[in-house]
């Protein structure tokens, strides 16, 4: 997150970070791509290259959790991997009448499923992350009742942890059926992801209306939201208040051909 002095609108802050206003894609000042958008009507921006945000006269964009830091490792993995993903790229191209590349994919919050993540690495810092909150709450509590309902809640973190782990993430990282299945990525209003849902399009039969889904979500109740585009590109702004539509294809269909197309 960043802040610039006492201005109130996101595009004052961007011109006077030494942006070039526009509608539409911006050069990010933190990394240098074209990739910065931003909306009036939310008073944000964001670049969806280095997932910098920023919001006049706010301090953060959220809170860092065990849970969003085990995510983002696996969102790095997915991601990283999807460029060099014959099958998915593929079945996109085939699957979107207006295909813009796995760049744009990537920027849009896909990946791919692949063999050989090692859940080990992630899980540790998840697990330091979760000792360093629970230790913060420790000292703050003002009371014995306080102390208590820290211990209560952390103890219910520590479960969804260790069960995120061991009954959802180790299964699917050695679970051959997986391979090559696309993965949608659903974050908070601040790209931080909260759950993941993998499909493998590779099963699914013409004419059956059967879809095998995996879906990763370390904490009950926080699903998020498949790719935020309306609320930062310039394409959207100022022509639509609400946009309802089924499946992250058509969406992606969508936002694709307003992109190309305007």
């Amino acid at each position: 997150m960043t802040q610039i002095g006492t201005v109130s609108k996101i595009e004052e802050l961007l011109t006077a970070m030494g942006v070039e206003w526009t509608k539409g894609k911006m050069i990010c000042p933190k990394c240098g791509e074209k990739k910065l958008t931003a909306s009036t009507t939310k008073n944000v921006a964001k670049c969806w290259g280095c997932e910098q945000v920023w919001y006049p006269g706010k301090e953060q964009t959220g809170r860092v959790s065990w849970a969003s830091v085990i995510l983002a490792d696996v969102v790095t993995w997915a991601q990283g991997y999807l460029p060099r993903s014959r099958p998915c790229l593929t079945y996109l191209r085939r699957r979107l009448t207006d295909y813009l590349g796995a760049a744009w994919f990537i920027e849009h919050h896909l990946g791919a499923r692949n063999m050989g993540y090692d859940v080990r690495p992630a899980a540790a810092r998840a697990k330091e992350i979760w000792q360093a909150a629970y230790d913060q709450a420790l000292m703050a509590a003002k009371s014995k009742k306080d102390r208590a309902d820290v211990d209560d809640e952390f103890e219910r973190q520590k479960g969804y942890l260790e069960r995120f782990v061991e009954e959802k993430l180790k299964p699917l990282c050695s679970d051959g059926f997986w391979q090559e299945a696309l993965v949608f990525i659903l974050t908070n209003a601040h790209g931080q992801p909260l759950s993941i849902k993998i499909r493998q399009y590779g099963e699914e039969k013409p004419g059956k209306h059967v879809k095998f889904i995996y879906t990763l979500q370390p904490l009950p109740g926080r699903g998020g939201v498949f790719d935020f585009s309306p609320y930062f590109s310039g394409v959207w702004q100022g022509r639509v208040s609400t946009l309802v539509l089924e499946g992250e294809f058509n969406w992606l269909q969508l936002q694709a051909q307003a992109e190309r197309w305007g």
